[in-house]
């Protein structure tokens, strides 16, 4: 069909592993992260990627007007 769907949803139990983490081709968390100078910050880890590799580290991220901008490891 030339489309892609997205699911959001909560994470609830963070050490249970849902039928909709399995069901996917991948799994993006955001996290509200708070780095080493004790600052909060947006960031976001793939967990999941079928068929690429990818680390699973945190990546600070910040919202632009033209999109989302991917940092360096948080």
């Amino acid at each position: 069909m030339g489309c892609t769907t997205i699911l959001l949803s909560e994470l609830t139990k963070p050490d249970a592993y849902t039928i909709e983490q399995f069901a996917s081709h991948g799994v993006i968390f955001l996290h509200n992260f708070m780095d080493k100078g004790w600052k909060y910050g947006p960031c976001l880890q793939i967990i999941k990627m079928r068929g690429y590799k990818h680390d699973c580290e945190m990546r600070a991220i910040e919202f632009m007007d033209k999109g989302l901008k991917v940092g360096k490891s948080a």
